[in-house]
């Protein structure tokens, strides 16, 4: 589903990204060590839609927690998110082993968010699907300029940017 929304976001001229959470914490870190942090969050200036798949299957040391925090701290109504996770976000805490951190990261990402929950069937995802479409068929952005999110814990969570909203 993720992959769907990129590919479309895509075809319709938006800059898409597409990082494993793993991937991208050991990509930060490597920046930190090597002292180009900014060089490295450059590259995501003309993103507007950055897909985070597997949040949740490798837990984070303290540093690459702070780092990704300080980059979804960034990107905070100013870049639309697709994160995928298989963990509930009461379950956030054991990836990033600070619930101060946690609570702060979850509350940036789900701020103005729209819930569904329950991906075990497609109900959801038609939803989600349907949705998407009125909004292309009619060229408004999601939520018509307003930050808005889509949550589907154990499945899905995408959050359009109140600036980068694409009409997909």
């Amino acid at each position: 589903m993720a992959t769907a929304v990129g590919y479309k976001a895509c075809e319709m001229g938006k800059e898409v990204r597409f990082y494993r959470v793993s991937d991208l914490v050991a990509n930060l870190e490597k920046a930190w060590k090597e002292d180009k942090l900014v060089f490295f969050k450059s590259k995501f200036r003309n993103v507007d839609l950055i897909i985070l798949d597997e949040m949740g299957y490798v837990p984070f040391n303290t540093e690459g927690a702070e780092l990704f925090f300080q980059l979804i701290s960034d990107w905070y109504e100013q870049k639309s998110l697709i994160i995928t996770s298989n963990l509930e976000f009461s379950q956030w805490n054991r990836i990033f082993g600070d619930s101060r951190l946690t609570a702060a990261l979850v509350d940036c990402v789900i701020h103005h968010a729209h819930s569904l929950f329950s991906f075990n069937n497609f109900r959801p995802l038609y939803i989600l699907l349907n949705l998407l479409y009125e909004y292309a068929k009619l060229g408004q952005p999601i939520g018509d300029g307003v930050n808005k999110s889509y949550v589907m814990q154990t499945g899905l969570l995408v959050r359009g940017s109140a600036t980068t909203s694409a009409s997909i």
